[in-house]
């Protein structure tokens, strides 16, 4: 209290606490016998165990909830196998890399502060059984909100064709096939459930086959079982032959507190040294003429390593994204 001028003037004094957003635990890397661990040390908090038997990832933990369905784990096609040669290398205090070699040379990588497993694979065919795909094998009892684009992918039901497409009690049909989306159109898809979500964030599909329009399985709920996957090559009416001796990616497992996540930067990869990567690239600008407006247009660039499409603007310009050099068939599709 004061008295200035015989005014009595009283005064409170007020703590304002400042409190942080609670964060994930430190990023640490760990050699823990069987697994590798890492904790991202993120938001939401993200520790991942990656099998050093066989590459499979065994178990994700997002706030503390286990992801991971079953001891099958999540990897490519039906697992890496017994013999998969699993090693770890860590770049300074905010990198790590995770190398799976087996039929493919498959890379599992963590950033500092990030809740994403950053991934690659490259081979050099086909792998068995002709198809080339990441399987997520997550809990529907977690994710239980399922495909948020797709709807309809429950295997479930009276199998009527296939043993894939299912019809279920109100004549509804459903299958994974349902879940497909053009590649075009699909840069993130995934399931969530109650303040979580996993999603695949598709960098690139350079190395992929089928052009802008094809699109394969992106989920499946199955029982107890949420499946994620993204398809590099694709069995189901290929159009084109497998691209040999590239890399495909660098695409991520992102997961979040629910909705999708924004596309996360994966350029950082170029320093990891992965077998495949390309950093020389250039672009394809141009005009298209002689177009209706009844439809869009689309370019479509592509060789026997590569492939790109870009859409085309009101005016007829085009620009692609970065690509790898080489000489490439131009296509005008609609």
């Amino acid at each position: 209290m004061a008295i200035v001028g015989g005014v009595r003037f009283t005064f409170r004094l007020y703590l304002v606490l400042l409190v942080s957003p609670a964060l994930g635990g430190e990023f640490s890397f760990k050699d823990e016998g069987k697994f590798f661990t890492i904790d991202c040390g993120s938001e939401p908090e993200t520790v991942v165990k990656v099998d050093k038997t066989n590459g499979n990832l065994r178990s994700i933990l997002v706030n503390g909830t286990e992801l991971q369905r079953n001891a099958r784990g999540s990897h490519i096609n039906s697992g890496f196998g017994k013999s998969a040669k699993v090693t770890a290398t860590e770049f300074g205090d905010d990198r790590v890399l995770i190398t799976v070699e087996s039929m493919v040379t498959h890379y599992y990588a963590f950033k500092k502060g990030e809740p994403n497993i950053y991934m690659a694979t490259w081979s050099e065919k086909c792998p068995h059984p002709g198809e080339m795909r990441f399987i997520a094998r997550l809990s529907s009892k977690v994710l239980d909100k399922g495909n948020v684009d797709r709807p309809g992918d429950d295997a479930a039901g009276n199998a009527i064709e296939s043993k894939d497409i299912f019809i279920q009690s109100d004549g509804r049909t459903t299958s994974k096939y349902y879940s497909g989306v053009r590649f075009i159109d699909d840069a993130i898809h995934g399931s969530r459930g109650r303040n979580i979500g996993a999603y695949f964030a598709i960098g690139s599909y350079e190395s992929s086959s089928g052009g802008p329009f094809f699109r394969d399985i992106n989920s499946q709920t199955a029982g107890e079982t949420e499946e994620i996957y993204f398809y590099m090559f694709s069995g189901h009416a290929q159009t084109e032959p497998f691209r040999k001796g590239q890399l495909h990616g660098p695409y991520a497992l992102c997961f979040t507190d629910g909705p999708p996540p924004t596309m996360p930067t994966m350029g950082w990869m170029k320093d990891l040294d992965l077998k495949g990567w390309v950093s020389g690239r250039g672009r394809v600008t141009g005009t298209a003429s002689g177009m209706t407006k009844d439809a869009p247009y689309t370019v479509y660039l592509s060789n026997d390593t590569a492939q790109y499409w870009t859409k085309v603007g009101a005016d007829g310009k085009f620009k692609t994204n970065a690509m790898k050099p080489g000489r490439y068939k131009m296509r005008l599709m609609r």
